[in-house]
């Protein structure tokens, strides 16, 4: 016999006697020893070790009997003999499976169910028959139910809480004893972070001075699932040490698979970003299908303004090469997720607005193909009327006055005509260097005709040009005369 659980070994070379061919006693120390058999090894082992039986339970649980098979041998012949060893069963003491308990968090006034019934195990019997009692050192915020084995948890102020179970099935050795901890806090954390590895991540898309920021947020794949979020914002400035707006983010829970891109302060005045600006993270709050509250704490994040957008006047050629190519990718992905006319022309007009300040490869200027045919058009239909009225102006001109009258008439049209081609080469080249070709469109207009020329300064003064008024336009006269 064996006990649940042990080992157990028998010197056979008690047991054992030969003889000789002519019947006299051999010694029986010149006798080998095999085991043949073992009619149930998943319960028991056995081996020798020379005449000594070792034989031993798989595991603390097993009951049964086993057969084995010993073979003793001279050499030349030979004899078995079977050993039935039996466990002896020992009563096992119910048992709880404690796993799901590790590391259990709740929060503050939140009640939890656990269910033990799924996890009570008994080898020896049905776990209908266990009785467990659980106790805490505040009776009010445990209960347990052993029909059906319900524990149900609820405290009302935070800190470490230790639980203690007693499991039994009223039989020898028939209990066992655990205790747990479980962590009870305000509200459970929520990491962020601007890297990978949180449960939270963010990155700043741009914080530049006069622009509004752009954040995008996105959240790790985890158990817990989330119905919820929102976070809250600063907009501060380090040299005037204040903080001017703060603002609550509510995001639509149903884009945490793709993340959210937003503007905390958009709409807000004084939203846009000033010089040594602070964009600073507040809380993220969020609450998941159990009802308890996250919220983040213990990492600091702010982004601090300090860089001017460049503009595509001073960027280098390669660097405006650069921006003009990402501007013509956005264009091609709106175009290509059929985005609104809107913002198909808001990209377009971006594009456009660039290849003012400098070159654009051709397939980019393509883009800007049907307003410039638009604006030949115009020159062409300008052209056209222009002609008509002066054919008709000339027939008066030369009725009244002969030759003088066809002399005059051609001044007046070689005026204008001269004027809306000068102007035009000008805005036709005024992509490539824009202070260039105006400087050779003024001075050329000086040399031939300074009516052309003075008109044509009221028009670079509406259109932004400058902004100084007929100050400018005398003193750009006075530089001409002096070149």
């Amino acid at each position: 016999f064996v006990d649940e659980g042990s080992a157990g070994q028998i010197n056979l070379l008690n047991y054992l006697s030969d003889t000789d061919t002519d019947g006299n006693h051999a010694i029986t120390s010149d006798l080998t020893l095999a085991v043949m058999g073992n009619s149930d090894d998943s319960i028991l082992t056995a081996t020798l070790n020379g005449f000594m039986l070792n034989y031993q339970t798989v595991d603390v649980d097993v009951n049964g009997e086993s057969i084995f098979t010993i073979r003793a041998s001279d050499g030349v012949q030979f004899s078995d003999q079977t050993i039935t060893v039996q466990i002896n069963p020992i009563n096992d003491a119910p048992r709880i499976d404690m796993s799901s308990l590790e590391m259990l968090v709740l929060q503050v006034g939140q009640e939890k169910s656990i269910n033990f019934d799924e996890l009570i195990s008994d080898v020896d019997g049905d776990v209908e028959s266990v009785f467990v009692t659980a106790s805490t050192d505040d009776v009010t915020a445990l209960t347990y139910t052993n029909l059906g084995h319900i524990m149900t948890l609820n405290w009302n102020e935070k800190g470490i809480k230790t639980i203690t179970i007693e499991i039994d099935d009223f039989n020898t050795n028939g209990n066992n004893v655990y205790t747990f901890d479980v962590e009870v806090v305000d509200h459970k954390t929520l990491t962020v972070s601007e890297e990978d590895g949180s449960m939270v991540k963010l990155a700043n898309n741009d914080y530049l001075v006069g622009h509004q920021t752009e954040l995008m947020m996105t959240m790790s794949e985890d158990d817990v699932t989330f119905v919820s979020i929102e976070s809250s914002w600063q907009l501060c400035n380090a040299d005037s040490e204040t903080c001017r707006l703060f603002n609550l983010v509510d995001h639509d829970i149903t884009g945490k698979d793709d993340g959210w891109t937003f503007s905390p302060f958009e709409g807000m005045d004084g939203g846009e970003l000033r010089f040594h600006d602070q964009i600073k993270l507040g809380k993220i709050n969020a609450v998941d299908s159990d009802g308890v509250e996250w919220q983040s704490s213990g990492y600091y994040i702010e982004w601090f303004v300090e860089d001017h957008p460049t503009s595509f006047a001073d960027m280098t050629p390669e660097n405006f090469a650069l921006a003009v190519a990402a501007l013509q990718a956005t264009l091609d992905e709106l175009k290509a997720n059929d985005a609104s006319d809107a913002e198909i022309a808001q990209a377009e007009a971006d594009i456009a607005d660039a290849c003012k300040l400098g070159p654009c490869l051709d397939s980019v200027a393509a883009g800007l193909g049907n307003a410039q045919s638009s604006g030949d058009l115009t020159l062409l239909i300008t052209i056209i009327a222009s002609v008509l009225i002066f054919g008709l102006l000339a027939g008066l001109l030369v009725m009244r006055g002969g030759m003088t009258g066809m002399v005059l008439f051609l001044q007046l049209i070689w005026l204008p005509i001269r004027c809306m081609v000068a102007q035009n080469n000008y805005s036709s080249n005024n992509m490539h260097n824009h202070r260039l070709h105006l400087h050779r469109l003024l001075r050329w207009q000086y040399q031939h005709n300074k009516v052309c020329l003075l008109s044509h300064l009221v028009d670079y003064q509406m259109v932004g040009q400058w902004n100084s008024g007929p100050t400018m336009g005398t003193h750009i006269l006075s530089k001409l005369d002096n070149e």
